[in-house]
């Protein structure tokens, strides 16, 4: 028996949308940055526009988790049982949120969808705070880990293979974006 059936539909939705979130974000928001298309299209209100575009990476996220939870649904599962597995797959899940959360809280809505790309400047340079203490990009890795921890919880090798795709495709987004915040705040990332 496979594992991972390769050639599935729903496995192959899910690594399109998982790659095609941050790659959408990431050309929209470079694309506000440059040409304030998306601002000028809200009269100037940059904070409108920054809730279309928070509404729009809400929308790519709620598809990809869907298309993810319908991968795992349809693949392979692993005959395992055991109650050490399902603690870790929910400490994963939980400590994976706890850190989306945390960076959210952070952030605030503006700070999480880019507020910056809009030219709303709401902080002086990267983050050095908690959660931005634990780890660099400590929401991109959160939602990696939640993906990881369903993955364990279905007993789901297709699972952990597309949450190896996810941090892959959020590994270039952070690279993309790190290009980006050092046009944004030149003198205060070193």
């Amino acid at each position: 028996m496979e594992w991972i059936e390769y050639s599935h539909p729903a496995l192959l939705n899910s690594m399109l949308y998982t790659a095609l979130s941050p790659f959408l974000w990431t050309i929209i928001a470079r694309f506000e940055f440059h040409t304030k298309g998306i601002s000028k299209m809200f009269f100037g209100h940059k904070r409108a526009a920054v809730g279309l575009f928070g509404a729009i990476i809400f929308t790519l996220n709620l598809v990809r988790g869907f298309a993810f939870h319908e991968a795992i649904e349809n693949e392979p599962q692993m005959d395992i049982d055991s109650f050490a597995l399902d603690v870790a797959s929910y400490a994963f899940i939980i400590i994976g949120q706890f850190f989306v959360a945390a960076s959210f809280y952070r952030l605030g809505i503006v700070g999480t969808y880019y507020g910056d790309y809009f030219g709303i400047a709401l902080f002086d340079g990267p983050l050095k705070c908690f959660p931005f203490s634990v780890c660099n990009d400590p929401m991109y890795w959160g939602s990696t880990g939640t993906f990881f921890g369903y993955a364990l919880l279905g007993r789901s090798p297709a699972g952990i293979f597309l949450t190896g795709w996810v941090a892959i495709c959020y590994m270039i987004a952070v690279a993309l974006e790190s290009q980006m915040l050092q046009v944004i705040y030149p003198k205060k990332i070193e």
